[in-house]
């Protein structure tokens, strides 16, 4: 819900002003005026928000300043034009960039990183790039994670847990803290079967594989597609716990480990 604006302009034309035309929910405001709009702004953006359903926001992007007194019939109560209200930006070089919103979320955190405009503005990351660094970790991860998001750090293990920043945010767990890492929380053999218990977190999918060879080299195998979501199976809700169980049939892994014993593994990939 974002559409973004990057302009080029030659340093001989100098300051180039654009004005953005907001009315949120034309229908409403033909039947009711703007009794039902309200004014929402912070140092990134200005906008409207219409209590009927309905909000647009104006958000400076890089280089670029907004216009804040004396725009001329540029209110709902004072206009000339069909166009509810009036936002000026203006550039502070050649090379700039102003995007409109239409979530107040998004107006708040452009890139969606988790770290909200101005907070950016104070730790130096841009509001427009989701990994300033590009390190593979969002903005906000990093800031709340005590890490440096200015300086590609995805590769280090921070906390000293033995996982290294990235492979800690792909899994969803936090990379400052040295007690949480992704693991097997709790295995269970009884006769015919054995069960593994992990922790699953929204947005990520898991692959179950299984290997009878204890050697330098894993012969790692996928358990049968009849099985899912043991198997393979992506999760979307909240934080908790998954379980499967290899029961040795045809819908896992089709037998009983051929060495006496049996090793598992878990694969994590984050979706979106």
């Amino acid at each position: 819900d974002v559409v973004q604006a990057r302009y080029e302009t030659a340093a001989v034309i100098g300051t180039l002003y654009t004005r953005f035309g907001v009315g949120p929910n034309q229908f409403d405001l033909m039947l009711n005026g703007t009794s039902n709009l309200v004014r929402l702004s912070d140092p990134s953006f200005r906008g409207l928000l219409n209590a009927q359903g309905g909000e647009v926001y104006v958000v400076a992007g890089s280089n670029m300043n907004f216009i804040t007194t004396g725009l001329d019939q540029a209110g709902w109560d004072n206009r000339r034009f069909g166009l509810t209200e009036q936002f000026e930006a203006y550039n502070t070089s050649t090379n700039y960039s102003v995007s409109l919103a239409f979530s107040f979320a998004s107006a708040m955190d452009l890139d969606g990183d988790g770290l909200a405009n101005t907070n950016e503005y104070l730790v130096g990351t841009s509001h427009e790039a989701w990994d300033t660094d590009n390190d593979g970790m969002p903005d906000g991860y990093e800031v709340a994670n005590s890490l440096n998001a200015l300086s590609g750090d995805g590769g280090v293990d921070a906390d000293g847990d033995g996982v290294t920043s990235l492979d800690e945010f792909i899994a969803g767990t936090a990379a400052g803290d040295s007690n949480e890492f992704f693991r097997v929380i709790e295995t269970d053999s009884p006769t015919g079967s054995t069960t593994v218990m992990h922790p699953v977190f929204s947005n990520r999918h898991y692959r179950i594989l299984y290997a009878d060879t204890a050697a330098s080299s894993w012969n790692w195998q996928s358990f049968a597609n009849t099985n899912i979501p043991f198997g393979s199976y992506y999760h979307d809700g909240a934080a908790g716990m998954h379980s499967f169980t290899d029961d040795y049939t045809a819908a896992t892994s089709g037998s009983a480990p051929t060495s006496g014993a049996r090793v598992y593994t878990i694969r994590v990939t984050r979706e979106n």
